[in-house]
């Protein structure tokens, strides 16, 4: 299994799902978070993909994703 934080331990498969009611409202909260930090790269249709600052500097597309979230950057 390795150090894969999203993989179950053995003893969790028997674990049952949140019910959809409750993962939008996590989904929600999540992207709260995510908009709120800038860190949204793209997101459609319930799919997003995210990265942290340093991640979007390296790829040069920081300050693309600041004026998508109307901010800026004190440096």
């Amino acid at each position: 299994m390795g150090d894969d934080p999203i993989r179950l331990r053995e003893d969790e498969y028997d674990r049952v799902a949140p019910d959809d009611k409750d993962v939008d409202k996590a989904w929600d909260q999540i992207m709260q978070v995510a908009r709120k930090h800038c860190l949204v790269i793209q997101a459609y249709g319930g799919v997003a993909t995210l990265a942290v600052p340093v991640e979007q500097r390296k790829s040069g597309i920081r300050e693309k994703v600041l004026r998508t979230h109307r901010a800026t950057e004190v440096v």
